[in-house]
């Protein structure tokens, strides 16, 4: 599979001044830039072109004393997605980062360019125009066309409309991202390390936060991308407003390469009732962080329901994004099979995060004759269960985000179209509402999955084990 990238970062523009005679040069795009190549090389991801491109410190990097003439950026492009071979890469990327230019041809028609070091308005010289960009596109035979723009207007690239630039009849994938919508300026940081747009493609591209053979694709990079934004316009106020048109298939970018971390436990560690023995007798674990589904476990050593235990397994491995359901009487072990599940399937396909919620929540006071009474019983609510669930995913600010249920669970979507998770809601007869609830969570799965525990069948296709008597206890 062919995957090339031009990655552009111009800081130099001797032609261009401000209202007080300055020179415009920038800072930040030839750093941003090398940054942005050096991730796509990452695992050899993408063959990677740079320009204005030197031999730093023996190395091929982007240049921030070395201007850019709008020639050679015309070349490059053409060459990545129209080249002369007529072997065209199966997936091109350009990311451009500089000076963004609008040029005012009537009152109400404008045109959008990439400043190149020789761009001068003054002289009706702007750069390489938005619609020789959007007419190279519309020819290229590149399968999968992704276009990143940190610059000033470049919005103006998602306002074709007349042939709609991503439309599915036009054979190809497309993933643009533009700075700023056609009238808008482009920031750079308040700390002035990278441009607003690149600092949040550089977070949502590192490929240590993700497993190793998992992939960061566009999809993925979408709900990253937008909720750094969000947060760092939440924090700082910069009013850009950057656009996003996908259409097509799923395009992967760049590999994983998180590794578990393990520790090494001690032989002699003791007692066949821990929650970790299994994996305590192979000497290494998983390093576990104190979530809430391993203090919930309440049994000793499990026993039996290897057939059902396989089964689950199976249908998680085989279709992460699904609902599964526990159905039994009480008292029949389904939590202890929950957990017993959980624990396997956290170990074995390496979920990220579990978030294990019990629809049922008793608290309880002990008179002076040591005799228990319940002071609450509640029963969990559509809305509980969403604030549980953005609790145990650690979602940000998710206390203030549950007073607005829809941006929840936005949020929500948004983890767990990022991370591979398992929700668990424990006990589902004893909710408010079990169909509602279950009816919630299905459209937010992202690439996650659900475990119901009930003593009633759940509605819809799931799959389903259904708990039966055994002739040994299932726990003890």
């Amino acid at each position: 599979m062919s995957r090339d990238a031009l990655v552009v970062g111009i800081n130099k523009y001797p032609f261009l001044k401000d209202s007080t005679g300055n020179y415009k040069h920038l800072t930040t795009p030839a750093t941003d830039a090398e940054a942005i190549a050096q991730l796509l090389e990452t695992h050899n991801n993408f063959r990677v072109t740079r320009l204005p491109a030197s031999d730093i410190n023996g190395k091929l990097q982007v240049d921030p004393d070395k201007p850019l003439k709008i020639e050679e950026l015309e070349k490059a492009i053409l060459n990545l997605f129209l080249p002369e071979s007529g072997k065209p890469p199966e997936t091109a990327l350009l990311f451009f980062t500089g000076h963004g230019l609008r040029k005012q041809l009537r009152q109400s028609l404008t045109q959008g360019y990439l400043a190149t070091s020789d761009a001068s308005p003054s002289k009706n010289h702007w750069g390489y125009s938005l619609r020789d960009l959007w007419d190279i596109l519309q020819q290229s035979s590149v399968q999968q066309q992704v276009i990143w723009l940190d610059c000033c207007f470049s919005g103006e690239l998602l306002n074709f409309k007349d042939t709609e630039l991503g439309r599915h009849s036009s054979g190809c994938d497309r993933f643009l991202i533009a700075a700023s919508r056609d009238y808008e300026v482009a920031y750079q940081q308040l700390d002035g390390k990278h441009g607003v747009l690149t600092g949040a493609l550089l977070s949502g591209l590192n490929p240590h936060v993700i497993p190793e053979f998992e992939w960061i694709t566009n999809r993925t990079l979408i709900a990253s991308v937008e909720q750094k934004l969000q947060a760092y316009y939440d924090m700082t106020k910069v009013p850009q407003s950057p656009l996003i048109s996908n259409h097509g298939q799923t395009i992967k970018l760049i590999q994983g390469k998180a590794k578990p971390r393990l520790i090494n436990l001690p032989s002699s560690t003791p007692t066949d009732t821990t929650p970790v023995n299994d994996l305590q007798r192979h000497g290494s674990r998983h390093l576990l962080d104190n979530q809430t589904w391993q203090s919930e476990k309440h049994y000793g050593k499990f026993i039996g329901r290897n057939d059902e235990l396989i089964s689950m397994l199976k249908c998680l491995e085989e279709d992460p994004t699904q609902i599964l359901s526990i159905v039994g009487m009480g008292g029949m072990g389904k939590t202890a099979f929950c957990h017993k599940l959980v624990e396997s399937a956290y170990e074995k396909i390496n979920f990220q995060r579990v978030a294990w919620v019990r629809a049922r929540i008793c608290e309880y006071k002990t008179d002076a004759f040591g005799k228990r009474e319940s002071i609450i019983d509640s029963q969990l609510t559509v809305e509980d269960a969403l604030k549980k669930i953005g609790e145990e995913l650690r979602i940000p600010n998710w206390v203030n985000l549950g007073k607005d249920l829809d941006k929840l669970q936005q949020q929500i979507n948004k983890y767990l179209i990022l991370n591979r998770c398992l929700v668990v809601i424990d006990g589902l007869e004893d909710t408010e509402s079990p169909g509602k609830i279950a009816d919630k969570l299905r459209p937010i799965l992202g690439k996650s999955s659900v475990i119901l525990t009930t003593r009633e069948n759940v509605g819809g296709k799931l799959a389903k084990v259904k708990m039966e008597k055994m002739n040994r206890n299932i726990s003890k």
